[in-house]
């Protein structure tokens, strides 16, 4: 029985005409290994509006690697995590700093919450990619079969 929560799978939320695309394009040598990105690959205007999933699903059929770790979702929540920032820019950290310097526009802190956003999603696929390995390591130390090959980049 397989737990899709186990640290040997990565979950993808993609139409379903795209995976023969995906299957193809895995044993493709000119191809190359599949490129696995970040929310922050996603159009721009997302961040600040939100989508649906429909427009999600158009969209990446029109992407050279469809695949968005962790799901695209995340950035429905963008907005409401930059008007907590600001709201609370002066607000106390436990270490007795502000949540963000004094000096600091409604801009500045906008840009910081989306690096602080983008650097945890690379966080999450690369300990999330650090464990697929692992494990695949573990399965060709047991039985001699490499489990994933190359296909995956980050």
């Amino acid at each position: 029985k397989m737990k899709p929560k186990q640290a040997r799978f990565l979950e993808f939320d993609l139409p379903a005409d795209l995976l023969s695309r995906i299957d193809d394009d895995l044993f493709n040598p000119d191809v190359g290994p599949l490129t696995i990105r970040t929310p922050a690959a996603l159009p721009e205007q997302w961040r600040y509006g939100g989508f649906v999933d429909s427009e999600f699903k158009e969209y990446v059929r029109t992407m050279d690697s469809p695949l968005i770790y962790p799901h695209g979702r995340e950035l429905n929540n963008v907005q409401k995590r930059i008007e907590n920032s600001i709201a609370n820019r002066y607000k106390i950290q436990p270490n007795g700093l502000p949540n963000w310097p004094e000096h600091y526009t409604d801009h500045d802190i906008e840009q910081g919450v989306l690096l602080q956003l983008e650097a945890r999603w690379q966080k999450e696929l690369a300990g999330k990619i650090g464990k697929i390995r692992s494990a695949a390591s573990d399965v060709m130390l047991r039985n001699g079969t490499n489990s994933i090959f190359d296909f995956i980049s980050i």
